[in-house]
């Protein structure tokens, strides 16, 4: 996965690509966790075409693939002629926001207790369980 990460984080480099708009200040691109990787880009065609570019050449490189079932996309304010040469492009299922990650909805204000309950609920039942 660091090669991965390393791979993205080259996109920095090219001036075409577009960070979502909440992740430029800071060149965010990526967030991988064990099982899954998360992927930001402004919603134009080229950025996600280069997203798409380095987990193609990950897997090239290492023989693995992502589980194209389980991937979708999520849109925030683009238009639809775009997100239809997105989705052509991709093939993916189109996802809605907010979504659900460990049991916290991802959004983009600050999340409250309530919003964090059931994360902490599962780590606390592991630990009475184990």
């Amino acid at each position: 996965m660091e090669y991965l990460s390393r791979r993205l984080d080259q996109l920095k480099n090219d001036r075409l690509f577009r960070y979502h708009p909440k992740c430029g200040n800071l060149k965010i691109s990526h967030l991988i966790f064990a099982d899954d990787l998360l992927l930001f880009a402004k919603g134009d065609l080229y950025s996600v075409q280069k997203l798409y570019q380095c987990g193609r050449d990950f897997s090239n490189t290492t023989g693995l693939e992502a589980n194209l079932d389980k991937c979708s996309i999520y849109y925030g304010g683009v238009n639809d002629s775009v997100k239809a040469d997105i989705s052509s492009f991709l093939g993916f299922t189109e996802g809605t926001i907010p979504f659900r990650y460990l049991g916290v909805p991802l959004i983009s204000k600050r999340l409250t207790y309530v919003d964090c309950n059931p994360l902490i609920d599962k780590i606390l039942g592991t630990f009475r369980s184990g």
